[in-house]
């Protein structure tokens, strides 16, 4: 980004990435991620990913505390094929940032997702 907006290598990145309105790396995955898994909820995966994931609203021993939207954490045994894993990084992402936006996410349309985190994360760089 500072090459493109022929910066100073000592200016800081996140006011150019917020000028040019272009995520970060890490934040387009988070975007990516989460739209996956609105994909799923909404039957628009192969039929591979059946049972990928599961909302906490539909398992037997509901808790009050629960809200609607949110996603269930399994166990998890090793840092590899568990913690790191896409899977659990996708719920992790999604149960932060539905808590975050505090609005069910797979309530709105995929557009209206994907603009709404995109503008989350570009507000949360500083200017």
């Amino acid at each position: 980004m500072r090459i493109l907006t022929f910066s100073r290598y000592t200016d800081p990145s996140e006011p150019l990435f917020k000028s040019l309105n272009v995520l970060k790396l890490t934040d387009y995955i988070s975007v990516l991620n989460c739209l996956f898994v609105h994909d799923y909820f909404h039957h628009k995966l192969p039929t591979s990913f059946d049972n990928y994931f599961t909302l906490c609203s539909d398992l037997r021993d509901i808790d009050d505390g629960r809200q609607a939207g949110f996603l269930f954490v399994p166990h998890t045994y090793s840092i590899k094929y568990g913690t790191n894993s896409f899977k659990l990084t996708a719920i992790h992402t999604w149960n932060q940032l539905s808590s975050t936006l505090d609005t069910n996410l797979l309530s709105i349309s995929k557009a209206q997702l994907k603009k709404l985190l995109t503008n989350y994360f570009l507000n949360s760089y500083s200017s």
